[in-house]
């Protein structure tokens, strides 16, 4: 979409109008609304229409990426999905007259250009699935760990709109970019001692880590030697004798064929360990559940094919939570009954 509108209409529809230009956008292309909100959350100070998919937003200026539809704003407001009856309970109602004129503007002024093939590709298939995946997970984290509907709201609006970048390498996102300091990342505390702000800044946060987390370049998988000592460092020295003869193996499994702990029993442990491990000043286990399991568990597999875990419980708990059908695991071969883990 580009626009031709003149100086005074441009001003017109960014300062007081934009309400009325969305709503004729939206029901001329069917693309959602958006609104530019006080940390996500708050008031509404402009509002747009927007494709998601394609990362861009459209006003009376024509297309701009999302991020920069709050290019000149105020500080501290965040693009956020919102609708109809969002933009009614702040104006109240329209005016017949105003919805007029702005369906004159959108016919005269903006010219609808086709779609951004290029943009939309590649979006489609991988970095749409990617965002699917961390918006479902997100609302399991927020049923599991009791989030706030503050950082809920800003989860989803950051998953989808951050841009990915696929084979990037692991990278600490800087708490400086969603207003935070690195203090209460690493200690933030329970969700009811913050600000309506800082929730959702958290929330904002957690889906970075996680969009991160699914687009990074691949790690070398773990082999021979540097396998045998990661497996051997969680197991019993009588054990070690079998992994010098080179039994131990990469392997991906199935939570489900865990006996004995596919159970509600582990979905209560990631729930508890999480909320004790925040009681005593630490950030808890949410990123287990939301982010791409990369670090394998550590799994024992016995005479007769029973599985037991040796050490990963916690990922382990999170692929429960999470309904995940496979995960990454260094399989040691031992002779001997499985002695499964009450939890």
């Amino acid at each position: 979409m580009i626009s031709t509108a003149p100086q005074h209409i441009r001003t017109r529809y960014m300062r007081g109008q934009c309400f009325a230009l969305a709503h004729a956008l939206h029901n001329l292309t069917k693309q959602s609304i958006w609104g530019l909100r006080e940390g996500g959350i708050g008031a509404i100070h402009h509002a747009f229409i927007a494709d998601p998919k394609a990362g861009l937003g459209y006003d009376i200026r024509g297309q701009l990426p999302i991020e920069r539809i709050a290019d000149g704003a105020v500080p501290g407001l965040i693009a956020v999905p919102i609708t109809l009856a969002d933009l009614m309970d702040q104006v109240g109602s329209f005016d017949p007259a105003e919805l007029r004129e702005a369906r004159r503007v959108v016919r005269e002024h903006l010219k609808l250009l086709p779609a951004p093939v290029a943009a939309v590709s590649r979006e489609a298939p991988e970095a749409m699935a990617i965002r699917e995946e961390v918006i479902r997970r997100g609302e399991i984290a927020a049923h599991l760990f009791d989030w706030s509907e503050e950082r809920l709201q800003a989860f989803r609006a950051e998953t989808s709109q951050r841009p990915i970048s696929f084979g990037s390498q692991p990278e600490w996102l800087l708490p400086e970019e969603f207003g935070l300091c690195e203090e209460e990342v690493l200690s933030p505390g329970p969700e009811r001692r913050m600000d309506r702000k800082m929730r959702a800044a958290f929330g904002r946060r957690d889906a970075a880590q996680a969009l991160a987390s699914w687009s990074e370049a691949e790690p070398a998988p773990l082999t021979g030697e540097d396998l045998i000592r990661f497996a051997e460092a969680y197991l019993d020295n009588a054990d070690r004798d079998v992994m010098a003869a080179g039994e131990v193996h990469m392997d991906v499994i199935n939570p489900q064929d865990v006996e004995g702990l596919y159970t509600e029993g582990a979905v209560s442990f990631i729930r508890d360990e999480h909320h004790a491990k925040i009681a005593e000043g630490d950030s808890g286990y949410a990123n287990l559940v939301l982010e791409r399991m990369r670090m394998p568990c550590v799994v024992i597999r016995y005479d007769g094919g029973d599985l037991q875990i040796a050490d990963g419980w916690h990922r382990f708990a999170a692929a429960c939570a999470v309904g995940a059908q496979t995960m990454p695991a260094a399989v040691v071969p031992l002779p001997g009954p499985q002695y499964p883990r009450v939890w």
